[in-house]
Protein backbone atom coordinates (compact mmCIF):
# COMPACT_ATOMS: atom_id res chain seq x y z
CA UNK A 1 0.00 0.00 0.00
CA UNK A 2 1.20 3.03 -0.38
CA UNK A 3 2.33 6.41 1.54
CA UNK A 4 -0.52 8.20 -0.06
CA UNK A 5 -3.01 5.33 0.48
CA UNK A 6 -1.99 4.77 3.88
CA UNK A 7 -3.40 8.25 4.62
CA UNK A 8 -6.78 7.73 3.46
CA UNK A 9 -6.75 4.66 5.06
CA UNK A 10 -5.87 6.38 8.61
CA UNK A 11 -8.25 9.14 7.74
CA UNK A 12 -11.42 7.09 7.42
CA UNK A 13 -10.47 4.93 9.93
CA UNK A 14 -10.56 7.63 12.32
CA UNK A 15 -13.90 8.01 11.61
CA UNK A 16 -14.75 4.91 14.11
CA UNK A 17 -13.65 6.73 16.93
CA UNK A 18 -12.77 4.41 19.46
CA UNK A 19 -13.97 1.13 18.19
CA UNK A 20 -11.81 -1.60 20.18
CA UNK A 21 -10.76 -3.50 16.80
CA UNK A 22 -9.63 -0.73 14.56
CA UNK A 23 -6.29 -1.28 15.43
CA UNK A 24 -6.75 -4.49 14.58
CA UNK A 25 -8.51 -3.62 11.08
CA UNK A 26 -5.80 -2.01 10.28
CA UNK A 27 -3.75 -4.17 10.46
CA UNK A 28 -5.34 -6.66 8.53
CA UNK A 29 -5.65 -4.13 5.52
CA UNK A 30 -1.52 -3.40 5.86
CA UNK A 31 -0.68 -6.58 5.85
CA UNK A 32 -3.11 -9.54 4.12
CA UNK A 33 -3.01 -11.62 1.30
CA UNK A 34 -4.72 -9.76 -1.28
CA UNK A 35 -6.86 -12.69 -2.17
CA UNK A 36 -8.00 -12.16 1.71
CA UNK A 37 -8.70 -8.70 0.84
CA UNK A 38 -10.90 -9.95 -1.89
CA UNK A 39 -13.22 -11.86 -0.13
CA UNK A 40 -13.14 -10.62 3.29
CA UNK A 41 -13.73 -13.93 5.98
CA UNK A 42 -15.69 -12.38 8.59
CA UNK A 43 -15.67 -15.82 10.26
CA UNK A 44 -11.33 -15.65 10.58
CA UNK A 45 -11.18 -12.15 11.81
CA UNK A 46 -13.74 -12.81 15.13
CA UNK A 47 -11.38 -15.68 15.55
CA UNK A 48 -8.09 -13.34 15.07
CA UNK A 49 -9.65 -10.79 16.89
CA UNK A 50 -11.19 -12.50 19.51
CA UNK A 51 -14.56 -11.15 19.15
CA UNK A 52 -17.81 -12.12 17.98
CA UNK A 53 -18.94 -12.47 14.31
CA UNK A 54 -21.68 -9.49 14.64
CA UNK A 55 -18.69 -7.44 15.56
CA UNK A 56 -16.57 -7.90 12.95
CA UNK A 57 -19.83 -7.63 10.56
CA UNK A 58 -20.67 -3.87 11.88
CA UNK A 59 -16.88 -3.23 11.66
CA UNK A 60 -17.18 -4.02 7.75
CA UNK A 61 -20.45 -2.38 7.41
CA UNK A 62 -19.00 0.93 8.67
CA UNK A 63 -15.95 0.66 6.27
CA UNK A 64 -18.45 0.63 3.21
CA UNK A 65 -19.77 3.66 5.03
CA UNK A 66 -16.74 5.03 5.41
CA UNK A 67 -15.16 4.16 1.93
CA UNK A 68 -12.72 1.36 3.38
CA UNK A 69 -14.89 -1.19 1.58
CA UNK A 70 -16.79 -2.28 -0.96
CA UNK A 71 -19.74 -4.61 -0.43
CA UNK A 72 -21.51 -6.70 -3.25
CA UNK A 73 -24.76 -9.08 -3.46
CA UNK A 74 -23.85 -12.09 -5.19
CA UNK A 75 -26.74 -14.48 -6.27
CA UNK A 76 -25.92 -18.12 -6.59
CA UNK A 77 -27.57 -20.51 -8.75
CA UNK A 78 -29.25 -23.15 -6.52
CA UNK A 79 -28.32 -25.92 -8.96
CA UNK A 80 -24.71 -24.88 -10.39
CA UNK A 81 -23.13 -23.05 -7.58
CA UNK A 82 -22.30 -20.49 -9.95
CA UNK A 83 -22.67 -16.57 -9.49
CA UNK A 84 -25.49 -16.05 -11.71
CA UNK A 85 -25.67 -12.18 -10.85
CA UNK A 86 -23.26 -9.31 -9.05
CA UNK A 87 -24.86 -6.38 -7.73
CA UNK A 88 -23.56 -3.63 -6.06
CA UNK A 89 -26.94 -2.29 -4.47
CA UNK A 90 -30.19 -4.16 -3.11
CA UNK A 91 -32.27 -1.72 -5.12
CA UNK A 92 -30.31 -3.73 -8.23
CA UNK A 93 -31.58 -6.84 -7.24
CA UNK A 94 -34.69 -9.01 -7.79
CA UNK A 95 -36.68 -12.05 -7.09
CA UNK A 96 -35.58 -13.97 -10.17
CA UNK A 97 -32.67 -14.32 -11.95
CA UNK A 98 -31.36 -16.88 -15.02
CA UNK A 99 -28.44 -18.91 -14.93
CA UNK A 100 -26.94 -18.61 -18.13
CA UNK A 101 -24.87 -22.68 -17.31
CA UNK A 102 -28.19 -24.42 -16.41
CA UNK A 103 -30.89 -22.46 -18.53
CA UNK A 104 -33.35 -21.73 -15.98
CA UNK A 105 -34.89 -18.80 -13.71
CA UNK A 106 -34.54 -19.86 -9.81
CA UNK A 107 -35.88 -17.86 -6.89
CA UNK A 108 -33.40 -15.75 -4.84
CA UNK A 109 -33.70 -16.94 -1.09
CA UNK A 110 -31.82 -14.68 1.36
CA UNK A 111 -30.89 -17.16 3.64
CA UNK A 112 -29.90 -19.96 0.95
CA UNK A 113 -28.41 -18.70 -2.34
CA UNK A 114 -27.74 -15.30 -1.56
CA UNK A 115 -24.24 -14.08 -0.50
CA UNK A 116 -22.69 -10.71 0.25
CA UNK A 117 -18.56 -9.90 0.43
CA UNK A 118 -16.41 -7.25 0.97
CA UNK A 119 -13.12 -6.56 -0.52
CA UNK A 120 -11.31 -3.81 -0.07
CA UNK A 121 -12.09 -0.19 -1.89
CA UNK A 122 -9.42 0.50 -5.04
CA UNK A 123 -9.23 4.17 -3.61
CA UNK A 124 -7.44 2.28 -0.15
CA UNK A 125 -5.45 -0.72 -2.24
CA UNK A 126 -5.71 -1.58 -5.96
CA UNK A 127 -5.94 -5.12 -5.88
CA UNK A 128 -4.63 -7.04 -9.21
CA UNK A 129 -6.86 -7.67 -12.31
CA UNK A 130 -5.98 -11.30 -12.34
CA UNK A 131 -7.58 -11.54 -8.54
CA UNK A 132 -10.98 -11.48 -9.28
CA UNK A 133 -10.58 -13.50 -12.50
CA UNK A 134 -9.05 -16.06 -10.59
CA UNK A 135 -12.17 -16.12 -8.87
CA UNK A 136 -14.26 -16.70 -11.53
CA UNK A 137 -11.89 -19.58 -13.36
CA UNK A 138 -12.36 -21.54 -10.26
CA UNK A 139 -15.85 -21.09 -10.65
CA UNK A 140 -15.71 -22.51 -14.60
CA UNK A 141 -13.30 -24.86 -13.68
CA UNK A 142 -15.33 -26.21 -10.30
CA UNK A 143 -18.79 -26.58 -12.28
CA UNK A 144 -16.83 -28.21 -15.68
CA UNK A 145 -14.91 -30.59 -13.69
CA UNK A 146 -17.54 -31.68 -10.89
CA UNK A 147 -21.15 -30.16 -12.05
CA UNK A 148 -20.86 -27.65 -9.26
CA UNK A 149 -19.03 -24.94 -7.73
CA UNK A 150 -19.16 -24.63 -4.04
CA UNK A 151 -19.39 -22.02 -2.64
CA UNK A 152 -20.38 -21.82 1.11
CA UNK A 153 -17.95 -22.38 4.09
CA UNK A 154 -18.04 -20.72 7.65
CA UNK A 155 -16.67 -17.54 6.33
CA UNK A 156 -19.50 -17.30 4.07
CA UNK A 157 -21.70 -14.09 4.81
CA UNK A 158 -25.25 -15.01 3.83
CA UNK A 159 -27.17 -11.76 3.05
CA UNK A 160 -30.14 -12.94 5.39
CA UNK A 161 -27.31 -11.50 8.22
CA UNK A 162 -26.52 -8.68 6.54
CA UNK A 163 -29.87 -7.89 6.13
CA UNK A 164 -30.91 -8.39 9.66
CA UNK A 165 -27.89 -6.93 10.86
CA UNK A 166 -28.87 -3.13 12.61
CA UNK A 167 -25.64 -1.30 11.43
CA UNK A 168 -26.80 -2.12 8.02
CA UNK A 169 -30.70 -0.41 8.69
CA UNK A 170 -28.94 1.90 10.59
CA UNK A 171 -26.41 3.28 8.34
CA UNK A 172 -27.95 1.73 4.69
CA UNK A 173 -31.35 2.66 5.79
CA UNK A 174 -31.80 3.85 1.86
CA UNK A 175 -30.82 0.34 0.71
CA UNK A 176 -34.39 -1.32 -0.56
CA UNK A 177 -35.69 -3.50 -2.70
CA UNK A 178 -37.65 -2.35 -6.08
CA UNK A 179 -41.23 -1.86 -4.76
CA UNK A 180 -42.26 -4.46 -7.36
CA UNK A 181 -39.66 -6.59 -5.81
CA UNK A 182 -39.63 -9.30 -3.07
CA UNK A 183 -36.78 -11.51 -1.64
CA UNK A 184 -37.50 -14.60 0.20
CA UNK A 185 -36.19 -16.29 3.67
CA UNK A 186 -36.47 -19.79 4.10
CA UNK A 187 -36.52 -19.58 8.15
CA UNK A 188 -36.63 -16.71 10.01
CA UNK A 189 -37.07 -16.08 13.81
CA UNK A 190 -40.28 -13.36 14.31
CA UNK A 191 -41.49 -11.96 18.23
CA UNK A 192 -44.21 -9.50 18.73
CA UNK A 193 -44.35 -7.77 22.00
CA UNK A 194 -46.90 -5.49 23.06
CA UNK A 195 -47.62 -3.56 26.25
CA UNK A 196 -51.25 -4.42 28.37
CA UNK A 197 -53.45 -2.02 29.50
CA UNK A 198 -52.36 0.46 27.45
CA UNK A 199 -55.06 2.36 26.59
CA UNK A 200 -56.61 2.61 30.10
CA UNK A 201 -52.90 4.24 30.86
CA UNK A 202 -53.45 6.99 28.57
CA UNK A 203 -56.70 7.43 29.61
CA UNK A 204 -55.48 7.50 33.43
CA UNK A 205 -52.19 9.52 33.01
CA UNK A 206 -52.89 11.48 29.91
CA UNK A 207 -51.45 11.36 26.49
CA UNK A 208 -48.20 13.07 27.25
CA UNK A 209 -47.47 11.07 30.73
CA UNK A 210 -48.38 7.51 29.36
CA UNK A 211 -46.31 8.64 25.76
CA UNK A 212 -43.31 8.95 27.83
CA UNK A 213 -44.01 5.43 28.86
CA UNK A 214 -44.86 3.82 26.03
CA UNK A 215 -41.55 5.27 24.47
CA UNK A 216 -39.13 4.06 27.35
CA UNK A 217 -40.27 0.87 26.73
CA UNK A 218 -39.31 1.18 23.33
CA UNK A 219 -36.11 1.48 23.88
CA UNK A 220 -35.95 -1.17 26.92
CA UNK A 221 -37.11 -3.69 24.15
CA UNK A 222 -34.95 -2.89 21.64
CA UNK A 223 -32.13 -3.17 23.65
CA UNK A 224 -33.31 -6.71 24.71
CA UNK A 225 -34.03 -7.41 20.41
CA UNK A 226 -30.10 -6.22 20.19
CA UNK A 227 -28.03 -8.30 23.30
CA UNK A 228 -29.36 -11.21 21.30
CA UNK A 229 -28.54 -10.75 17.78
CA UNK A 230 -31.95 -9.56 16.49
CA UNK A 231 -32.89 -6.74 15.21
CA UNK A 232 -36.24 -4.72 15.68
CA UNK A 233 -38.11 -4.39 12.23
CA UNK A 234 -41.09 -1.99 12.88
CA UNK A 235 -43.50 -0.67 15.98
CA UNK A 236 -47.36 -0.79 15.42
CA UNK A 237 -48.71 1.27 17.87
CA UNK A 238 -47.47 0.04 20.91
CA UNK A 239 -46.29 -3.26 19.74
CA UNK A 240 -42.90 -4.05 18.71
CA UNK A 241 -42.20 -6.36 15.91
CA UNK A 242 -38.21 -7.86 15.95
CA UNK A 243 -36.43 -10.64 14.34
CA UNK A 244 -33.68 -12.96 15.44
CA UNK A 245 -31.10 -15.69 13.71
CA UNK A 246 -33.44 -18.45 16.00
CA UNK A 247 -35.78 -19.32 18.36
CA UNK A 248 -33.45 -19.50 21.72
CA UNK A 249 -32.33 -16.23 21.46
CA UNK A 250 -35.76 -14.45 20.79
CA UNK A 251 -36.63 -16.06 24.03
CA UNK A 252 -33.86 -14.87 25.92
CA UNK A 253 -34.36 -11.58 24.48
CA UNK A 254 -38.58 -12.09 25.59
CA UNK A 255 -37.40 -12.47 29.18
CA UNK A 256 -34.88 -9.80 29.22
CA UNK A 257 -37.78 -7.25 27.76
CA UNK A 258 -39.63 -8.11 30.50
CA UNK A 259 -37.19 -7.81 33.47
CA UNK A 260 -35.84 -4.83 32.44
CA UNK A 261 -39.18 -3.52 32.13
CA UNK A 262 -40.00 -4.59 35.78
CA UNK A 263 -36.45 -2.96 36.64
CA UNK A 264 -37.96 0.39 35.17
CA UNK A 265 -41.08 0.06 36.51
CA UNK A 266 -39.38 -0.14 40.57
CA UNK A 267 -37.33 2.58 40.03
CA UNK A 268 -39.99 4.78 38.40
CA UNK A 269 -41.50 4.36 41.93
CA UNK A 270 -44.63 5.70 40.55
CA UNK A 271 -47.20 3.31 40.70
CA UNK A 272 -47.41 2.43 37.07
CA UNK A 273 -46.38 -1.35 36.33
CA UNK A 274 -46.29 -2.05 32.53
CA UNK A 275 -46.12 -5.86 31.47
CA UNK A 276 -45.71 -7.22 28.55
CA UNK A 277 -47.31 -10.02 26.33
CA UNK A 278 -44.74 -11.53 23.83
CA UNK A 279 -45.52 -14.18 20.98
CA UNK A 280 -42.96 -16.22 18.56
CA UNK A 281 -43.04 -18.28 15.70
CA UNK A 282 -40.32 -19.36 13.03
CA UNK A 283 -40.98 -20.14 9.51
CA UNK A 284 -40.70 -18.70 5.96
CA UNK A 285 -40.95 -14.71 5.25
CA UNK A 286 -40.92 -12.45 2.45
CA UNK A 287 -38.76 -9.48 2.99
CA UNK A 288 -40.05 -6.26 0.90
CA UNK A 289 -40.19 -2.39 0.69
CA UNK A 290 -42.40 -0.85 2.67
CA UNK A 291 -42.85 3.03 3.87
CA UNK A 292 -39.24 3.08 2.33
CA UNK A 293 -37.53 0.42 4.33
CA UNK A 294 -37.42 -3.26 4.74
CA UNK A 295 -40.24 -5.18 6.17
CA UNK A 296 -41.16 -8.77 6.64
CA UNK A 297 -44.47 -10.36 5.44
CA UNK A 298 -46.16 -13.76 5.00
CA UNK A 299 -47.69 -16.77 7.16
CA UNK A 300 -45.28 -17.02 9.62
CA UNK A 301 -45.52 -13.05 10.84
CA UNK A 302 -49.42 -13.31 10.88
CA UNK A 303 -48.62 -16.11 13.27
CA UNK A 304 -46.49 -14.50 15.47
CA UNK A 305 -48.40 -11.78 16.15
CA UNK A 306 -51.78 -13.83 15.96
CA UNK A 307 -49.87 -15.97 18.89
CA UNK A 308 -49.08 -12.29 20.41
CA UNK A 309 -52.54 -11.87 21.00
CA UNK A 310 -53.35 -14.81 22.64
CA UNK A 311 -50.98 -14.48 25.30
CA UNK A 312 -51.88 -13.37 28.48
CA UNK A 313 -50.31 -10.22 30.60
CA UNK A 314 -46.38 -11.15 31.23
CA UNK A 315 -46.79 -14.45 29.03
CA UNK A 316 -44.76 -15.61 26.41
CA UNK A 317 -46.22 -17.45 23.90
CA UNK A 318 -44.64 -20.00 20.98
CA UNK A 319 -46.11 -22.68 18.69
CA UNK A 320 -45.01 -27.01 19.43
CA UNK A 321 -42.27 -26.79 16.65
CA UNK A 322 -40.99 -23.36 18.03
CA UNK A 323 -40.85 -24.75 21.29
CA UNK A 324 -39.07 -27.97 20.56
CA UNK A 325 -36.20 -26.13 18.47
CA UNK A 326 -33.04 -26.64 19.60
CA UNK A 327 -32.01 -24.83 22.69
CA UNK A 328 -35.52 -23.45 23.39
CA UNK A 329 -36.43 -25.97 26.37
CA UNK A 330 -32.80 -25.82 27.80
CA UNK A 331 -33.22 -21.81 27.41
CA UNK A 332 -36.52 -22.13 29.66
CA UNK A 333 -35.12 -24.56 31.99
CA UNK A 334 -33.46 -21.41 33.74
CA UNK A 335 -35.90 -19.42 33.80
CA UNK A 336 -39.31 -21.15 33.99
CA UNK A 337 -41.02 -23.94 36.12
CA UNK A 338 -43.87 -24.36 34.46
CA UNK A 339 -45.16 -24.40 30.36
CA UNK A 340 -48.90 -24.62 30.02
CA UNK A 341 -50.31 -25.96 26.68
CA UNK A 342 -53.71 -26.09 24.68
CA UNK A 343 -54.86 -25.47 21.29
CA UNK A 344 -56.03 -22.07 20.34
CA UNK A 345 -57.80 -21.43 17.08
CA UNK A 346 -56.49 -18.30 15.98
CA UNK A 347 -58.15 -15.44 13.95
CA UNK A 348 -57.35 -15.80 10.08
CA UNK A 349 -55.52 -19.26 10.74
CA UNK A 350 -57.85 -22.43 9.59
CA UNK A 351 -56.69 -25.19 12.17
CA UNK A 352 -56.59 -24.88 16.01
CA UNK A 353 -52.65 -24.32 17.26
CA UNK A 354 -50.93 -25.94 19.68
CA UNK A 355 -49.93 -23.33 21.96
CA UNK A 356 -46.87 -23.37 25.06
CA UNK A 357 -47.33 -20.46 27.49
CA UNK A 358 -44.76 -19.59 29.98
CA UNK A 359 -45.14 -16.53 32.38
CA UNK A 360 -41.99 -14.36 32.45
CA UNK A 361 -41.36 -13.60 35.16
CA UNK A 362 -41.10 -17.24 36.72
CA UNK A 363 -37.26 -18.58 38.01
CA UNK A 364 -35.83 -21.29 37.59
CA UNK A 365 -37.40 -24.71 37.03
CA UNK A 366 -37.55 -28.07 35.31
CA UNK A 367 -40.87 -28.59 33.93
CA UNK A 368 -40.18 -27.99 30.35
CA UNK A 369 -40.06 -31.41 29.39
CA UNK A 370 -43.58 -30.92 27.63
Amino acid sequence: MSSTNEQRLDAALKRFRSHPVISDFREFLLSAPVEELFHIDPTRLARNWNVPRRTVLEVLLRAVRFGILGMEWAFHCPTCGGVAKESLKLAHTHEQDFCPVCKYDFRNTLDENVEVFFSVDPEIQKLPADVKSRYERQIVEDITKGGRHEWQSSGTIKGVEVLNHPVFRDIFGDETLSLDQSLEIRSATVLFSDVTGSTSMYERLGDARAYRLIRDHFDLVFRAIDKHDGVPIKTIGDEVMGVFVDEASAVRAAFDMQDALTSSNDSRGDGESLTLRIGVHRGPVIAVTLNNQIDYFGRTVNIAARTQAVSEPGQLSMGEPFFRAPGVKETLRKRVSQVKRGAVTMKGIDEPIQVYRVTLSQQSGTSTDQ
